[in-house]
Parts: C-alpha cells; sequence; structure tokens
C-alpha cells in the first residue's frame, strides 16, 4: 500500500494515517475534515429515508427550542451600531430599487408611424454611408449588415427598370 494519497477536497499529497484502516480519500486538515463530513451527509439524505426524516425532526426540535424572531430580535438590541448603519444602507437599497437603470435608446421607438408611411410609391433602395471626411465613407455598423436609405419619388425616369411592356 502506497504511504501518500492524494487528498480530494485540496488535492494535495499527503502522508496516510496509519490508524485509519481501508483508503484514505481526505486528509486530516479540519477544511477537508469539514468537507468529508459534508458529503457523507448529503449521501446519507439522498439514499436514507429513515435518515432523512430523523434529520428533519432534529431541525424542527431546534427551530422550536431557538426561534429565529427572538435570535433576531436580541441581536439587534445588543447591535444598536449596526442596527442604524443597516437601516441606512436599506434606505440606499431602497431608493436604488425604486428607480432603474434605464438603458440609452439606440432607435428611436416612436419614428414610424402608421400615419408616415406611404403605402404606395416607387422607393430606391441605396446602401446609405456615413461620410467622416469627404473622400472618406464608411458603414456605421458591421458591413454584413445591410442599411438602405428609402427616398420616396414620383415621375422617375427609365434606366431603374427594362421596359416590360
Amino acid at each position: 500500500m502506497s504511504k501518500t494519497f492524494k487528498c480530494r477536497h485540496c488535492r494535495r499529497w499527503c502522508k496516510r494515517n496509519p490508524r485509519i484502516k481501508g483508503v484514505q480519500k481526505y486528509c486530516g486538515s479540519r477544511e477537508c475534515q469539514n468537507a468529508r463530513k459534508k458529503k457523507w451527509d448529503h449521501d446519507q439524505r439522498l439514499k436514507n429515508p429513515d435518515y432523512r426524516k430523523h434529520r428533519r425532526t432534529s431541525n424542527q426540535r431546534w427551530r422550536d427550542k431557538y426561534p429565529g424572531h427572538k435570535y433576531q430580535k436580541e441581536y439587534r438590541e445588543s447591535h444598536p451600531d449596526y442596527c442604524k448603519e443597516n437601516r441606512r444602507q436599506q434606505v440606499s437599497r431602497n431608493q436604488n430599487r425604486q428607480t432603474p437603470a434605464i438603458p440609452p435608446k439606440i432607435v428611436k421607438t416612436d419614428a414610424l408611424t402608421s400615419e408616415s408611411v406611404a403605402l404606395q410609391g416607387l422607393y430606391v433602395l441605396l446602401p446609405y454611408k456615413k461620410a467622416v471626411k469627404k473622400t472618406d465613407t464608411k458603414k456605421i455598423v458591421k458591413t454584413d449588415a445591410l442599411i438602405v436609405q428609402i427616398v420616396a419619388g414620383t415621375g422617375f425616369t427609365g434606366g431603374l427598370f427594362p421596359n416590360s411592356s
């Protein structure tokens, strides 16, 4: 049998305890032992209905014996500075909750209304380019996105459509 093992919690190589019979999986540090006990308790609650029932009744008896509201009341009475600071912070939290941060609008939501839409007409779709300098033109968004400028017009003559008659 090997003289060392790798702890399942802290992942360090440790010397085996010769007093432990069988395979040692956790080292002797308090944190690792607590992790071992927590895992055992979790496994027992999943597998063993009697253990689960016993834990539930035991916890209920403890809650009946030590009610939470009494503990909180006693704590607040014995820590007035904490209560004062907590009240001040709660006012700030309430204000933050009441005024949510409104993200800036990227697009004007009411720009297009049913009254302003021309239902009939001839439209020319042209790529919209933003001119940084007179000679330089750049698109506003990604190059694979299509941004068009819609120009309503009447009386376009020739060039757009082949003679369809």
